[in-house]
């Protein structure tokens, strides 16, 4: 989807990067998670990275015409993982 979306903007001078993290732990969300946690189930994702960080790569990322960008090793493992596995496997494995 994102790669035709790219090619079929492209024809008109856009470009279209899909950027894919994983777990960003400095978020809104993440704070409000923390604050309305009453039963202690919220952790910090291991792997977990930073918004700054995220907009920093991604941003590059763009400039240099990349399609799609897993800006962090876990994301970028998840990619390489998604493409060799069969969906079924996947999909179990990621419950």
């Amino acid at each position: 989807m994102e790669v035709a979306c790219g090619v079929e903007l492209q024809e008109l001078g856009n470009t279209v990067t899909a950027v894919c993290p994983f777990w960003i732990k400095d978020t809104e969300f993440v704070t409000r998670a923390r604050e309305t946690d009453k039963h202690n189930a919220y952790f910090d994702m291991p792997g977990a990275t930073m918004v700054d960080r995220v907009v920093r790569r991604s941003m590059a990322a763009a400039k240099g015409g990349t399609v799609v960008f897993t800006p962090d090793p876990v994301s970028f493992m998840h990619r390489i993982l998604a493409s060799l596995l069969p969906h079924w496997l996947l999909s179990r494995i990621c419950k």
